[in-house]
C-alpha cells in the first residue's frame, strides 16, 4: 500500500488537472510530516473521494496507472495516516498492527473481527438481494456495502493472513432501491469525524414488538401535519427503549431513536449516561447535531432529554435509515435491527396517498 510521499508520487502525474492540483497544494505538506488536523484530512478525503467516484477517471491514465487507482492509493494512504475511528467497531478496542486493515472511507477495521462479523450476520433478502451463502461485505460502522476496491483490498489483507471470507458475493446484478456503495458520503447528510465508540454487548437480545396505542401507519387525519406513525418499542433495551417512525403530509419522513434501559420497574428510564452513550453513537456513524434535517438530537442536560430524530424525504430517508438502524445496533448489538430492518424500510414509499390538511 503507498505511502503518503509515494501517493503525492502518483498524483503528480495528473497535476495538470485542477481538481488534482488542488489536492497536491493541500497534500504536499504531509510528505515529510505524520501530523494532519481533522479539517485537513476531511477535506482530502472529500476530494480524492469525488475523483474516486468519477466513472471517466478509471480511463484517464499516465504509464498504465488510472487517476482511480492514484485516488483509491491516496485515500488508504490518508487512512492510515488519520483514520476516523479509534477502536474495532465490532471489538470495541484497539487494533493490534498485525491485525489492521483501512479502506478508502477513512475507516479502520481488525480484519479477523470486520471477516467474523460478515460470516456471522443474517444475510438481508430484500434490502441486498442476499441469500444465506451469498452476501456483500458490509462496513459494519456505514451499513454500506464496501466498495468493489475496498474488497479486493480486504480479500488480500485476509488472504495474507490465511483467513478465508465465506459466502462472498462479488457480483452486482442489481442494486436495490435502498442498496448503496460505501463512499463515505451519503447525499451530504453526513460527515466524518473521529469519535471514540461507546461500549456495547457482543450479541444483541433485542425484542421489538409493535406498540398498541399509534395508529400503526394508517393513513389519518390527526389534525396536525403528521399523518402516521408506528413505533417499535424494545422489550429488553440496554441502551435504545423505541425507535419511531413519522409520516407527514408534505411527504417527508422522521426515523427517531429514544434511549433508556430496563429499569426492573416495567418501562424502560432514561440516564444521562444513556443520553451519552446515544451521542456518542450517532458521532461515530457521523451523525451531528448540526447534521442536515436533523429534528431532535440528545444532550447531557438532562436525563429526559434522550431523542434523537432525522426527517426528510422518502428516497433520502431510506438511506439515512440504514445509518440511524447501524447506531442503534452499535449500541444494543450485531443484528439487533435484523428482524424489523425490511419493514422499516418498505414503509418509506414516496408514491402513497396523503391527507392535505
Amino acid at each position: 500500500m503507498p505511502s503518503i510521499p509515494e501517493s503525492i508520487e502518483q498524483l503528480s502525474k495528473f497535476e495538470e488537472r485542477e481538481d488534482v492540483s488542488t489536492i497536491l497544494s493541500e497534500i504536499s505538506n504531509l510528505e515529510t510530516s505524520t501530523e494532519i488536523d481533522e479539517a485537513t484530512s476531511e477535506s482530502l478525503r472529500s476530494k480524492l473521494s469525488k475523483i474516486l467516484s468519477d466513472d471517466t477517471t478509471e480511463s484517464v491514465k499516465k504509464d498504465s496507472l488510472s487517476l482511480a487507482d492514484a485516488a483509491y492509493n491516496a485515500l488508504l494512504a490518508l487512512a492510515e495516516l488519520k483514520p476516523i475511528n479509534e477502536e474495532d467497531p465490532i471489538l470495541l478496542t484497539e487494533i493490534a498492527p498485525g491485525d489492521r486493515v483501512v479502506v478508502s472511507t477513512g475507516h479502520q477495521f481488525d480484519i479477523k473481527s470486520l471477516i467474523k462479523y460478515h460470516d456471522t450476520r443474517d444475510y438481508r433478502g430484500s434490502t441486498l438481494h442476499e441469500t444465506s451463502v451469498s452476501k456483500w461485505l458490509i462496513n459494519p460502522i456505514t451499513n454500506a456495502m464496501f466498495s468493489a476496491r475496498d474488497v479486493a483490498h480486504i480479500q488480500s489483507t485476509a488472504a495474507t493472513k490465511g483467513i478465508l471470507i465465506q459466502n462472498l458475493k462479488t457480483k452486482e446484478d442489481t442494486v436495490p432501491h435502498a442498496v448503496r456503495r460505501d463512499t463515505g458520503h451519503t447525499r451530504g447528510f453526513f460527515t466524518s469525524r473521529r469519535t471514540r465508540r461507546s461500549r456495547r454487548p457482543r450479541q444483541s437480545a433485542t425484542r421489538w414488538r409493535k406498540s398498541t396505542y399509534d395508529n400503526d401507519w394508517q393513513l389519518r387525519d390527526s389534525g396536525t401535519e403528521m399523518n402516521r406513525s408506528r413505533d417499535y418499542r424494545n422489550d429488553n433495551p440496554t441502551h435504545i427503549k423505541a425507535i419511531h417512525l413519522y409520516g407527514y403530509t408534505d411527504g417527508t419522513y422522521s426515523i427517531g431513536l429514544e434511549a433508556g434501559h430496563n429499569a426492573g420497574m416495567g418501562w424502560a428510564m432514561p440516564t444521562i449516561e444513556h443520553n451519552t452513550q446515544l451521542i456518542r453513537a450517532l458521532q461515530n456513524n457521523s451523525i451531528y447535531s448540526y447534521t442536515d434535517n436533523v429534528d431532535k438530537y440528545p444532550d447531557t442536560d438532562s436525563r429526559f432529554h434522550n431523542y434523537f430524530s432525522i426527517r426528510a424525504s422518502a428516497d433520502e430517508i431510506r438511506d439515512i435509515t440504514d445509518r440511524v438502524l447501524a447506531v442503534v445496533e452499535n449500541l444494543e448489538g450485531v443484528n439487533a435491527c435484523e428482524t424489523i430492518r425490511e419493514e422499516i424500510l418498505a414503509l418509506f414509499t414516496p408514491d402513497e396517498p396523503r391527507l392535505d390538511m
